[in-house]
């Protein structure tokens, strides 16, 4: 599994985990809907860093709690 695909999946998870939805996400990040949309189907090969901490500031979470998962930490660049 590629990097951004391992991403992908670990946002789809918290959203799951956390009952949220794209648009809440949007609202929250500043981040448009197509935008997360496409981060969290691993469609974005070129996300930035910013989009990323965005995210993880809607979230709640530090770069440490979002990558350390398993698919994050075994996939390939």
């Amino acid at each position: 599994m590629y990097i951004m695909e391992a991403v992908g999946r670990r946002i789809k998870q918290i959203m799951q985990e956390r009952g949220v939805s794209i648009y809440y996400l949007s609202r929250k990040s500043g981040l448009s809907p197509k935008c997360i949309q496409d981060l969290a189907k691993g469609k974005n090969k070129d996300a930035n860093m910013m989009s990323i901490l965005k995210l993880l500031k809607a979230f709640d979470l530090t770069l440490s709690e979002f990558f350390n998962d398993n698919d994050i930490k075994n996939s390939e660049l």
